[in-house]
């Protein structure tokens, strides 16, 4: 494709549909990865003594998560540049003060769950001018916030042309 050609929107739905597919293995795998990790209270609300052996993914991850997650992120930002090396300090002392406001420790928790099945996806970004985000019907982001969620493995698509180890 040129830069002549014009791309329509069934370019683009069906560029995503085969990155959607491309990533189709992984989903299966992810799906018995969960289905393992919940145990037989997958797709039943009781479960009954004996009928499975020791959940140990469940325990592994209990225990790995909340010690990964409370060893809270430290912002370092350096610059070459002898002049803004305050400015710098300064900046990587206000991310760490906008992580505890936003509540990042939730965030990470989730990513860092689905990092352990799959591959955990964050997008950061910074709210545009004239727009409100929604997140899930739970938070909505002001213009020029700072933001960050982490996105579910089901919703992540990737580029189906790519020749590049993606993982």
């Amino acid at each position: 494709m040129s830069y002549t050609d014009v791309v329509g929107p069934r370019d683009i739905q069906e560029t995503v549909h085969r990155g959607f597919k491309r990533l189709a293995n992984f989903r299966n795998a992810r799906l018995l990865f969960l289905r393992n990790y919940c145990g037989q209270y997958y797709d039943r609300s009781t479960g009954e003594v004996g009928t499975e052996a020791l959940n140990l993914i469940f325990n592994a991850i209990r225990i790995l998560v909340p010690n990964i997650v409370l060893s809270f992120p430290k912002h370092t930002v350096v610059t070459p540049y002898l002049q803004a090396k305050a400015y710098g300090d300064l900046l990587g002392l206000a991310l760490c003060q906008h992580d505890k406001t936003i509540k990042i420790c939730d965030t990470y928790r989730r990513g860092i769950v689905d990092a352990i099945f799959t591959l955990g996806v964050f997008k950061t970004g910074l709210a545009q001018s004239n727009s409100i985000y929604a997140i899930d019907d739970e938070d909505s982001i002001d213009t020029g916030t700072i933001y960050t969620e982490a996105v579910d493995f089901d919703n992540f698509v990737v580029d189906p042309n790519s020749k590049e180890h993606l993982f």
